[in-house]
């Protein structure tokens, strides 16, 4: 993993801790996002954690679940340590194994 990756990796893992933080702020339970959204749950919880990227339109639609601007997000992101190696390694994993699993879905 260049240093690239891990800066994308360390970006993507603070945005979604916002977005959870911000959820639990306001007191909304995964299942309300998600009924504003037109979602899941658990994809609701797939988006606050970074298993998979997350398009646009989905990250817009949260946000307006939320009632929250995207200026929100914009606020600099505060210097930290390098991110959770660990995780981004998991997180890969768990991004290849979905898109393999819907390619063979799609060939199917």
């Amino acid at each position: 993993m260049n240093q690239q990756d891990l800066r994308v990796a360390g970006r993507q893992q603070w945005i979604c801790r916002r977005l959870k933080e911000t959820r639990q702020e306001l007191g909304l339970t995964l299942a309300e996002v998600g009924k504003k959204m037109g979602a899941s749950p658990a994809r609701v919880s797939d988006i606050e954690s970074g298993y998979y990227d997350t398009k646009l339109s989905s990250f817009l639609k949260y946000l307006d679940a939320l009632k929250v601007s995207l200026a929100n997000f914009a606020e600099p992101m505060p210097k930290s340590p390098a991110p959770d190696l660990e995780k981004i390694k998991n997180y890969k994993k768990r991004n290849a194994r979905k898109s393999a699993d819907k390619e063979s879905q799609q060939s199917s």
